[in-house]
């Protein structure tokens, strides 16, 4: 839809759409800010592929699924909300969403495919269900130091990243 179009500054999706299409607003990278309306349930795939001003997107509880690459190489999201409804966070979701940091919490998520959070490189803690952990979820994400589960058991010398990034049980 508006694929490598010249957008700049915060984006309000009108209530009025329920669905985004795949790659809609892909390296449009002067978008800085996105609110989703109540009824999007699904950020398709590539959706935010590239948008590298992109800081923050706002969604609903009720967001159901992150498509593969939805924000794959947002280098300068800072924040993103992960609903109580969102189920499945596709392949390399995140990949390269470098200025993420401190604490993710996905305590909802009971899919994490491959790559999701690759070179996450600032993020220090996951929260998730230990049925959702995937180590291939992970890789290179350097500051990485413990994973959470909402049942309160926390993991900090289970696992550990080598030199290269790649995430290792410890035993």
């Amino acid at each position: 839809a508006f694929k490598g179009t010249r957008i700049y500054g915060d984006i309000v999706i009108p209530n009025t759409v329920t669905s985004i299409g795949e790659g809609a607003f892909e390296e449009c990278d002067g978008i800085t800010s996105v609110k989703l309306p109540d009824d999007i349930l699904s950020i398709p795939k590539n959706t935010f592929k590239k948008c590298y001003s992109l800081t923050s997107v706002i969604s609903s509880d009720d967001l159901f699924e992150i498509g593969n690459s939805a924000f794959y190489d947002c280098e300068s999201l800072l924040n993103i909300s992960i609903g109580s409804g969102t189920l499945k966070i596709r392949d390399s979701a995140f990949y390269k969403c470098q200025a993420l940091g401190g604490t993710i919490d996905l305590s909802a998520v009971a899919t994490l495919e491959n790559n999701a959070f690759d070179y996450c490189t600032n993020v220090e803690e996951f929260i998730l269900p230990k049925a959702a952990f995937n180590s291939t979820a992970f890789s290179e994400c350097y500051k990485l130091k413990k994973f959470s589960y909402p049942d309160g058991v926390t993991e900090t010398d289970f696992y550990y990243i080598d030199e290269y990034g790649v995430l290792y049980s410890a035993d």
